[in-house]
């Protein structure tokens, strides 16, 4: 039997993605191949970097503050992070980010990790989304 689970971005086994090369190239003092969650979080950090560079642009290094790079959190609009991520957008409605996800598959013998499914739209997480429409 096999496990099946949902990735919110590709990861490790998708080489071709830039994303991905990215993350075997900062990862590469670590080890061979880096975690499932390393490849992640490298993207993650892109899309950190992006909000604050978008609060940079739009109130300079002095006036850099919490609320500066919330606003550069919505100006992120269907960004990939070097296709680690189908697209990432935040807008006050919903600050979920990625908005999608895909079902992949782990063989039990650990002989292979494969996509069962492309991306498709994530639902919501019903609590998450009734304090999103109390504000």
């Amino acid at each position: 039997m096999d496990y099946m689970g949902f990735q919110s971005g590709n990861t490790w086994w998708e080489k071709d993605v830039p994303g991905v090369q990215l993350a075997y190239k900062l990862y590469k003092k670590r080890g061979e191949v880096p975690t499932y969650t390393y490849t992640l979080a490298v993207g993650g950090c892109m899309v950190w970097e992006q909000a604050v560079r978008n609060a940079l642009k739009k109130v300079g290094y002095e006036g850099l503050n919490g609320p500066a790079i919330f606003d550069g959190y919505m100006g992120i609009k269907n960004f990939t992070a070097q296709g680690i991520f189908k697209e990432v957008t935040y807008t006050k409605d919903d600050l979920r980010g990625c908005r999608w996800l895909k079902i992949c598959k782990f063989n039990k013998d650990g002989s292979s990790l494969s996509n069962v499914t492309d991306y498709m739209p994530a639902p919501w997480n019903l609590k998450l989304k009734a304090e999103m429409e109390k504000k």
